[in-house]
């Protein structure tokens, strides 16, 4: 039995495993990747607005989207608005 969070392991840590999605659910999953939504890590990482300062917290997330998978990057500070890609 797996106890979330995970880590960090290699400054990554798994926070949510998602639900992987029906067959018929297009873009979600191929022979070569699986993109469950809900899927989320943290790491520390740089800030936008301050490169050389201290590090802040990042969630990276898979959201279900209109038409397929949608990433989402979302960071504590720095960041006035999330990060979303198709």
């Amino acid at each position: 039995r797996v106890r979330l969070p995970v880590g960090p392991v290699q400054g990554v840590t798994l926070e949510c495993l998602g639900v992987v999605q029906p067959a018929d659910k297009l873009g979600y999953h191929s022979a070569a990747y699986i993109l469950p939504v809900g899927y989320r890590t943290t790491r520390l990482y740089m800030r936008c607005d301050d490169p050389n300062g201290e590090r802040t917290r990042w969630v990276q997330e898979i959201l279900e989207g209109d038409n397929g998978p949608a990433f989402k990057l979302t960071a504590d500070e720095g960041l006035d608005e999330p990060i979303v890609a198709k």
